[in-house]
């Protein structure tokens, strides 16, 4: 875990150097600002390059350990490794066709499949970043997140559901703004990397309806009490699409994650006990609709068939708002507590589960220039 484990103090390192040196231009400038990166049109134009440029320092340790990597991830081998040697000689792949055209657009620059594990990793982390540098209150807990959540390991294995993710997480600000075409054109573009993208075209609706806490308990209920009915409706859909075949034995059991639901169950109850102090943010209520979610998701994971591939469509939102979460809170003391307590215990999930129990494959660490 050591290579995972530098790779996140560089980036979330350079992180604070962007968000102490931007503390600094808004205290100089007199402006009392703790959350300065959801107010980027305070900071002066001079200092957006110099941002980027710290962004990008940022985005690098990651980029180089993931993609650099070589026969990482469960699915690295049997799948994303052969269907680039297929594509690559002419043959089909069972792929949608956007992922299908960025294996093609690599093999004509190099037969090495190296390249698509540099592009794909690429892609992901730049969605990713731009999405935090847009729309995260704290980039340097955004980044700890994005590893300790596990989606950094996550997107190593499941590449092309995530991509379509980091995809999605970029176009949080066409809801809170609401411009549907771009969101929309975002959407369908990720939906030919990989089609579960356009379950987010209802999303942007349902993000536009503010639930306080009284009306997230009621759907809550009602979403419990439907749970006997939901199984058979889910996989009679299911039969009508290319995705019917994970309805045989093997697949065709539920999956229940305490983990997700711990985590789940925290950030809700956080997210509400705080939604007062927010109830004018649209970026908070956005985000909190896909809290609940997200746990209403990881509870139907009991009744439905692999729901650990539907439950990251909505926590992946939780690196944007765990710190905006955090920045609720007014007492420092009490923030810090709460910080410390967040990072701890998500620290330790993700070393347990990947480090420990094996998930996704990722350790031993192994890269292209050890093959």
């Amino acid at each position: 875990m050591l290579i995972y484990l530098f790779a996140t103090l560089f980036s979330v390192f350079f992180a604070c150097l962007m968000y102490y040196a931007n503390q600094e231009s808004l205290t100089g400038a007199g402006i009392a600002q703790s959350r300065y990166i959801r107010q980027t049109v305070l900071i002066p134009k001079s200092r957006h390059k110099y941002n980027y440029f710290l962004m990008a320092c940022c985005w690098m340790p990651l980029f180089l350990v993931s993609g650099l990597r070589w026969n990482v991830g469960t699915d690295f081998p049997g799948i994303y490794l052969k269907g680039f040697k297929i594509i690559a000689d002419g043959g089909t792949f069972p792929w949608e066709p956007g992922y299908v055209l960025l294996n093609k657009a690599v093999s004509m620059v190099t037969d090495d499949p190296a390249g698509i594990f540099i592009l794909t990793s690429f892609v992901f982390l730049t969605f990713v970043f731009k999405a935090i540098y847009d729309l995260s209150v704290d980039i340097r807990l955004s980044v700890l997140f994005l590893v300790i959540d596990g989606f950094y390991f996550q997107s190593m294995n499941t590449i092309r559901q995530w991509i379509t993710l980091a995809m999605f997480l970029y176009s949080i600000k066409f809801i809170r703004d609401k411009r549907f075409i771009p969101y929309l054109i975002v959407i369908l573009l990720a939906s030919t990397i990989h089609l579960s993208a356009l379950i987010f075209i209802p999303i942007y609706f349902l993000c536009q309806i503010r639930i306080p806490p009284r009306k997230g308990i009621l759907v809550l209920s009602i979403s419990i009490a439907c749970m006997p009915f939901v199984r058979g409706i889910f996989n009679y859909i299911v039969s009508f699409t290319k995705y019917k075949w994970y309805l045989n034995i093997l697949y065709n059991k539920s999956d229940f994650s305490i983990t997700d639901t711990i985590i789940g169950a925290i950030l809700m109850f956080l997210g509400y006990f705080y939604y007062r102090n927010a109830k004018d943010d649209k970026t908070y209520s956005i985000l909190m609709n896909l809290q609940l979610i997200a746990f209403i998701v990881s509870l139907y994971s009991t009744v439905i068939i692999l729901a650990e591939r539907i439950v990251p469509c909505f926590t992946a939102a939780e690196l944007l708002f765990v710190p905006l979460i955090l920045s609720q809170e007014k007492d420092r003391k009490t923030r810090m507590i709460f910080t410390i307590l967040l990072v701890t215990f998500f620290a330790l999930t993700c070393y347990y589960t990947y480090g420990v129990l094996g998930w996704s494959n990722i350790l031993p660490y192994r890269s292209v220039f050890s093959r």
